[in-house]
């Protein structure tokens, strides 16, 4: 008993310090919050001011794909804090929270001391720390999809338990789409119990089928369509995206599959470990085939991260326990070898975030410019629909068309980036914006040529439009100094028929 107190005390005052070195270093970041949150942002805030959950106030397109995230940051808004503190804040904790969780659960199905291991690798994680730091939902989902496939599985295993899983994986899709994953690979495990307790699957799939209809029904009503809208900006390039996707596969399987091969030695003595193992591979196939992201953080593959830690610390823990003595300690030297290469693999997510900040500061620095600059009644078109629309305040045509339905649909499909390949040039400038972004040469040191930016425009959206004649004639290269160092460049619209 004495022994088991110090164990747990141990525990205890380890994860602590692990979670508190994981919130000091995402705090040491400073303010890296990432431009697409912002989107998010705006549709909260002007649902708390009373616009609707919309990104330009009268134009009902669903433009973000986190629904309950949204919610979460309009409620902090409504209680008096803003946007970007609530997003940061409730994503930080999100993370450390989820880092506590991985500890607990590597506890349960191995041992104490393997729980802080566990811990203590999801909070050196360059990656994951840069993600809980940026404003996005992205640490609230890892962490609803490791409780949602923890309890499912343990639903799975003891059929007597009450199917309260439901609850948690109406979450992980309320708060991203991919979060149906969960409950897809968990359906398998479900039916295989029905026999031993029918009445729990209906109360189960009857719950899901409610949530989803009901979810399904509110977007049909409010927003005139079956997907957000952002699923048509992927959809479009499902074909053309598989090499990204393979390449976004590719670089995960490079760091993890030290933790990937341990899974199945950690499923072969316990099958609470089969649905996660269903629920990595579904992910493996999504994430590949929708393209990955554009982002080096593993960001789609997070959620599954913990799950890998835990699988590996129940590996790790069958292991050590082997008959001989010789047997553990060369197990031991190659589960250590195996962990360090997946560890060392992580740290460009702190060269990541040490590489976010000053864009980040110098897209707030434009967007204040242009509110304090442009007229009331101005415009803006840009490809970059975060950071510079929601300080600016100005009605804005995102080119990338994830919150415009006509560039969503209708746009020019060319595959550069996930999320970043539609163009619509000719429906942009019939809108008449008054001020245009191109966002590769959105800030410079000195003042570009138009030669300089047509050369940099690499995105289709900014490509065809600097390309394009009537763009040209239309409108005037300007700049402003908004940074030391640093000038924010952007097109302002003149007189018909007036050239550079």
């Amino acid at each position: 008993m004495a022994r088991s107190k110090v164990e747990g005390a141990v525990f205890g005052v380890a994860v602590g310090a692990v979670c508190f070195a994981a919130a000091a270093a995402m705090l040491s970041f400073g303010d890296i919050t990432q431009d697409d949150a912002f989107i998010s942002f705006r549709y909260a805030e002007n649902l708390a001011a009373g616009n609707g959950l919309v990104y330009n106030v009268g134009e009902r397109v669903e433009g973000f794909t986190n629904l309950l995230w949204t919610l979460f940051v309009a409620a902090a808004i409504k209680l008096g804090i803003a946007a970007p503190a609530a997003g940061r804040g409730l994503g930080i904790a999100s993370a450390v929270v989820a880092v506590a969780v991985t500890a607990l659960l590597a506890r349960r199905y191995a041992h104490a001391y393997l729980g802080i291991v566990a811990a203590a690798m999801l909070a050196a994680n360059g990656n994951f720390l840069v993600e809980g730091a940026q404003g996005l939902e992205t640490p609230f989902f890892v962490l609803i999809v490791t409780l949602a496939a923890w309890r499912a599985a343990e639903e799975y295993v003891a059929p007597g338990r009450r199917p309260l899983s439901a609850l948690l994986l109406i979450v992980t899709f309320l708060t991203r789409p991919d979060g149906a994953l969960v409950a897809v690979a968990a359906f398998p495990f479900y039916l295989a119990t029905a026999r031993a307790n029918p009445r729990r699957l209906a109360v189960w799939l009857g719950s899901l089928a409610i949530a989803a209809v009901a979810y399904e029904g509110w977007r049909l009503v409010y927003y005139g369509a079956w997907l957000p809208n952002t699923c048509h900006v992927r959809i479009a390039f499902a074909p053309a995206s598989l090499k990204f996707g393979l390449r976004y596969t590719g670089l995960f399987l490079w760091r993890f599959t030290p933790l990937l091969l341990l899974l199945p030695l950690a499923a072969r003595r316990r099958r609470v470990f089969y649905p996660a193992a269903a629920l990595i591979l579904l992910f493996l196939v999504y994430v590949t085939a929708v393209g990955g992201d554009m982002k080096p953080t593993d960001r789609f593959y997070q959620p599954i991260v913990p799950l890998l830690l835990v699988a590996a610390a129940a590996a790790a823990y069958d292991l050590a326990r082997a008959a001989t003595w010789v047997t553990r300690a060369v197990w031991a030297a190659l589960a250590v070898a195996l962990v360090a290469t997946s560890l060392f693999q992580n740290f460009p997510g702190f060269r990541y975030a040490q590489n976010s900040r000053l864009p980040h500061d110098l897209h707030v620095a434009a967007g204040k410019w242009l509110a304090a600059h442009a007229p009331p009644e101005a415009t803006l078109a840009t490809t970059a629909a975060g950071i510079i629309p929601y300080y600016s305040g100005l009605p804005t045509i995102d080119m990338c068309g994830l919150t415009d339905r006509h560039i969503a649909r209708h746009g020019v499909c060319t595959f550069t980036l996930p999320g970043h390949g539609l163009a619509a040039a000719e429906y942009v400038l019939d809108r008449e914006p008054d001020y245009v972004l191109i966002y590769e040469l959105i800030f410079a040191p000195e003042p570009p040529s138009y030669e300089a930016v047509v050369s940099q425009a690499q995105w289709p959206a900014t490509r065809e439009l600097v390309m394009s004649p009537r763009f040209r004639e239309e409108y005037v290269m300007s700049h402003a100094a908004v940074a030391p160092g640093w000038y924010f460049v952007y097109f302002l619209r003149a007189e018909a028929g007036r050239p550079f």
